[in-house]
Formats: C-alpha cells, structure tokens, sequence
C-alpha cells in the first residue's frame, strides 16, 4: 500500500473549512508568547484586550458562515472592518511581534538522517487559501507566524491521514509539543522549522507582509510503512 502520497489541496474543503472554523473560534490567549520588554508586554495586552471585543461580532455567526468565511465576500462587515482597522493602525507593532517571536528561537536546523521527504504541492497559490487570506479577520489570527504555519500543517495531515489517524496525531502532539527552529535568508525572509517529531514541517516566511509558503514536509523513517504492505 502506497502511504506517503502526493497531497491534493484542491480535493477536500471540508477539511480546509474545519480548521478555519477552528482558527476562528478556538484561538486561546496562549498562542502568543510572554514578552519581557515592556513595551511588547503593552502591545501583547492591547493585542489580546481587542480580540476580546470581536464576540459581539461573531456570536451570532452560524457555523457555515465561519467555516466558508462567506463574510470575506462582504468587505463592509463588522468583524472585518474591525479587524482590518487594528490591523492598519498597528503595522509597526505587528512587525516588531512577528521579529520577537521569531528571535526566540533563531537556532541551526537539526538533521534529517532519520525521516524521509513527502512531496507536496505549493498550497499558498490555491484559490481559496488566497481568498481566505484576503480577509481582515483571517489576517488577524495569523498575525502569529507560527499560527499560519499550523494552518497549513494541519490541513495537510488532516487530509494526508483522516479524521481518526489526524486526531490521533494531534493527542500525541498536545502530550509531546514540538520544537522550533529558525534561520534568517535575508532582510525580512526567514527559514521556519516547526519539529513535531512524527513530521517536520519547513517553510519559507516574509515578516513584512506574512506571505508563507512550505518548501519542505519530512515524516520520520519508522512511521513509513512499504509499499509491500
């Protein structure tokens, strides 16, 4: 049996459309890193205090409107105006959090010698990640750099594994973490390594205007089943 296969993004929204849901609704406070300067601390507060506010928006939104994000069709909404005004108000800011959490771990790339490289197609071209990606509110909950990875980590094991085997994953991953690794190309492109043991995800990152895009998937060795089987 055939298990490591070539990924179709385009084959399954279902997937695409539950972890938006998710990104949308699920995000705790904890995605974004404790700083210790103070005013990163003041903007990390404002930051969380404005995300706050966003419930009176989306209270009254049913699932399929948050999983579609119908509401990027209708720039005029609430929830996008908002967003798309705090965004435009705190670019700088913005810029100076993404640097700060990439610093972090700014660290040489382990080896690979014990997995294997997946291929992969280049899901920051599909249309409807385009699309998402235009919306204010989407901009929003990926002003985390490493929340935008996870986005593109898990739609890809969810539609690569199932929902049983995916969910799985995900439990050993909540008991396990992961580990992260980053090396700067130049001026404000950067080289993300996120490592979470069973597959190491690796992907090119532009601080400026958070465009990412996956150059690399690896899977560890003694999780690769022959084809024989």
């Amino acid at each position: 049996m055939e298990f490591i296969r070539k990924a179709s993004f385009v084959k399954n929204k279902f997937i695409l459309k539950a972890i938006i849901f998710i990104m949308m609704t699920f995000i705790s406070t904890d995605v974004f890193a404790v700083w210790n300067h103070s005013d990163a601390v003041t903007f990390e507060k404002k930051l969380i205090e404005f995300r706050y506010t966003l419930y009176p928006y989306i209270e009254n939104l049913d699932y399929e409107l948050m999983s579609n994000l119908a509401l990027s069709d209708d720039g005029n909404n609430d929830l996008s105006a908002s967003c798309a005004e705090f965004i435009e108000s705190n670019k700088k800011n913005i810029t100076e959090y993404r640097k700060y959490l990439l610093n972090l771990y700014m660290r040489p790339f382990p080896e690979n010698d014990s997995y294997e490289e997946i291929e992969v197609e280049d899901f920051s071209i599909n249309p409807d990640y385009i699309k998402y990606r235009k919306n204010p509110a989407f901009s929003f909950i990926t002003i985390n750099p490493y929340y935008e990875m996870r986005f593109f980590m898990n739609y890809f094991l969810g539609h690569m594994l199932g929902a049983r085997e995916f969910g799985e994953l995900i439990l050993k991953q909540q008991i396990g973490g992961e580990r992260i690794f980053i090396r700067q190309k130049k001026n404000e492109i950067y080289e993300i390594m996120i490592d979470q043991y069973f597959y190491r995800f690796i992907s090119e990152y532009n601080i400026s205007n958070s465009e990412i895009k996956i150059l690399k998937i690896y899977k560890k060795k003694s999780q690769i089943k022959p084809d024989s089987e």
